[in-house]
């Protein structure tokens, strides 16, 4: 058929968002001061969002980093003041959105006491 009509379609199929999880690489509770790294992982074809108190998550490159991935979430010299409220992270592509079950993270503190003498 000269001269013909010549479509091509292409069509991208995105896997579904599953079993989105976080995971510590320490134990909880977390020791005062020590570098906590959190992972995000899931099924699926997506893109990776993290909440704290269902606020997004204020990454500042130095105390609170994200990896290139953006599936890794270091917290160095971790406080107790440190992310008080529930992690939540989101995986999410143009269809649709999966989240994690809240991870709270717990910081352990043990203070020394001197005794002073009068």
């Amino acid at each position: 058929m000269a001269g013909g009509n010549n479509n091509n379609t292409t069509t991208r199929i995105k896997e579904p968002i599953t079993d989105v999880t976080i995971s510590s690489n320490l134990p909880e509770p977390v020791e005062f001061n020590s570098t906590v790294v959190l992972s995000c992982s899931a099924k699926g074809s997506f893109t990776y969002k993290w909440l704290n108190d269902s606020v997004p998550l204020v990454v500042d490159g130095t105390h609170i980093k994200l990896n290139a991935a953006g599936n890794e979430l270091t917290i160095a010299e971790v406080h107790r003041t440190d992310l008080r409220g529930p992690i939540i992270c989101i995986a999410e592509n143009a269809l649709e959105s999966g989240k994690s079950p809240p991870f709270n993270l717990t910081v352990s503190c043990t203070y020394l006491i001197t005794p002073t003498h009068a």
